[in-house]
């Protein structure tokens, strides 16, 4: 014991009588972030904004309804389950329980500390869109560039209010959040059914090139005006020189409207043509085949979902038994993701198959106004601000049971204030906008965690054998190749191998997924090379 860290020996586990149901705790924390609109209003476009072509829906309905299935299965079964059963055999916190993967002194740094931070700047990115949609409620302006609203004071004042009020309800515990998201979880689904209504119909009509068609604009040349006939009376003696004149006149002025007309169908043509270019720039050059579908599918949401598989550790810390980390996983992560990603699938595809008028792009919240006009569009956003409270207060409470683990001796006021104003910080300086950079680096940190815990709990028989000794070399070889992997196709294809041609340019398929395995697979080769364990006195 005098070994190990003060993180590590000042740690008691959730005593049985403080657990609670799936139904109250592990469910609808789960179902809280999978159902935070941020998430599946850019399921269709993979998180690609300038993408206004069918994307996933490249290959119809079905093909995107299969890979949605697949990819909330493998988050399930690959990045929750191992967390939550060694989170609710054990009643402590990721800190704690990963250091038999990455030893002592080295899970003080990962997860432990890492997790604690990550889920601060997950929280910025939740503050960061919510607070954008109550700006465009107090405003009524739902057409300013976000990278605007940003900079304004409302935006502000209002990103710093509910980044306090989730930090404040989760440092309450785990019931408190829990109660929130039970009856939260209800408001999210109002808005799908809400999208839902006037688009479902249109489904069963749906063809996936009906999005991203540009419609040629013709532009009509202003016609010369016919000349003016006398009028009857008028005096026909009008002298050779006045005629003259008059046809010059005529004839300056014909030219000039020729001119003009000619320079203004030039410049439409021109418009038309950097539309055209747009467009094809944004869109893919041909639709996405059903094998990068399902890649895409499973990258994007595995991405997003590796940090919150992780933490299943401390959500399930509280659980009683394995029936409930199994129910509380399949209703909060599986069914929560379907339900989520088919609303924003069928609403796309239901809103160009209906043909309904002033439908653009393939982001169903962003087709809100369009469908049932400004009015009805406030109320829909502030029940999406509701519903994306929930994911603030879980992302709070992992990272708060992170900091207070690994930082014992610390105050909590002082290192979860530090962390909350680095939220702050980070909302009001715009960078919550980049959630494609924020939610990537994450999912590269702990793709390849998920995979090597889940090779220590095959090779200790689905036991938490304790804390094992320093750094141990095993876990963190693991997540150094995993992470390489996860970032590859962001900082690492590009780079001059020394004339390994292979490498440069190659592109990683399914990057999270890809972390995922090269963790568990090194972990595994690697197995020899673990420390030893150190029992706890409260496991002996």
């Amino acid at each position: 014991m005098a070994n190990l860290p003060d993180f590590i020996t000042s740690n008691t586990p959730v005593s049985k009588d403080d657990r609670i149901s799936w139904a109250k705790g592990i469910a609808p924390a789960y179902a809280g972030i999978m159902l935070w609109y941020a998430f599946w209003q850019a399921l269709v476009n993979l998180g690609n904004a300038n993408d206004a072509s069918a994307a996933i829906l490249s290959q119809g309905v079905g093909v995107a309804l299969a890979a949605l299935a697949a990819a909330a299965a493998i988050c399930f079964i690959f990045f929750y389950y191992v967390p939550g059963m060694l989170g609710m055999t054990t009643g402590r916190p990721l800190s704690v329980v990963g250091t038999s993967v990455f030893g002592a002194r080295g899970g003080f740094i990962l997860p432990g500390f890492l997790m604690g931070l990550l889920q601060f700047g997950w929280l910025s990115v939740n503050a960061t869109f919510a607070s954008i949609l109550l700006w465009q409620c107090f405003k009524g302006d739902f057409n300013t560039e976000f990278t605007v609203i940003v900079q304004d004071k409302l935006f502000w004042g209002i990103a710093v209010a509910f980044i306090i009020l989730a930090v404040f309800m989760a440092y309450k515990g785990m019931k408190l959040v829990g109660f929130i998201g039970q009856y939260a979880v209800l408001v999210p689904i109002a808005a799908m059914i809400l999208l839902l209504i006037p688009t479902f119909k249109g489904v069963q009509n749906f063809k996936p090139d009906m999005i991203g068609a540009a419609a040629a604009v013709e532009k009509e040349v202003p016609a010369a005006e016919a000349p003016v006939e006398p009028a009857a009376g008028q005096d026909a003696a009008t002298t050779a020189e006045q005629v003259v004149a008059d046809v010059k006149a005529d004839a300056t002025a014909v030219a000039e409207e020729v001119k003009t007309a000619a320079q203004d169908a030039a410049a439409a043509v021109k418009a038309d043509a950097a539309k055209v270019e747009e467009a094809a720039a944004a869109a893919p050059a041909e639709p996405m085949t059903t094998l990068a579908i399902f890649l895409g599918v499973i990258a994007y949401i595995t991405g997003f979902f590796a940090t919150a598989g992780a933490a299943g550790v401390d959500i399930s810390s509280n659980a009683r038994s394995k029936s409930d980390v199994i129910w509380g996983g399949f209703f909060g992560i599986f069914v929560a993701t379907f339900i989520a990603g088919a609303a924003a699938i069928f609403t796309v595809a239901g809103a160009y198959g209906a043909g309904l008028p002033g439908i653009t792009g393939n982001n169903p919240v962003a087709m809100i106004s369009a469908l049932w006009g400004p009015k009805v569009a406030l109320v829909c956003n502030v029940l999406l601000v509701i519903s994306a409270f929930p994911a603030a207060c879980v992302s709070s409470l992992i990272g708060i049971a992170s900091l207070k683990s690994t930082l014992s001796k610390i105050p909590p006021f002082i290192s979860v204030g530090l962390c909350t104003l680095a939220a702050i910080g980070i909302c009001l300086m715009g960078w919550g906008l980049d959630a494609g950079t924020i939610f990537g680096f994450i999912g590269a940190s702990f793709g390849p965690v998920c995979g090597a815990m889940m090779a220590e709990y095959i090779l200790t028989g689905g036991k938490w054998t304790g804390p094992r000794a320093g750094f141990s070399p095993a876990g963190w070889l693991a997540w150094l190749l995993g992470f390489i992997v996860g970032n590859w196709n962001v900082h690492f294809a590009s780079l001059n191998w020394n004339g390994f041609d292979g490498l440069t340019g190659f592109t990683m398929p399914c990057t999270p997924m890809s972390a995922f395995i090269v963790g568990f697979v090194v972990y595994m080769l690697f197995s020899w090379a673990r420390t030893s364990v150190i029992e706890l006195e409260s496991e002996k």
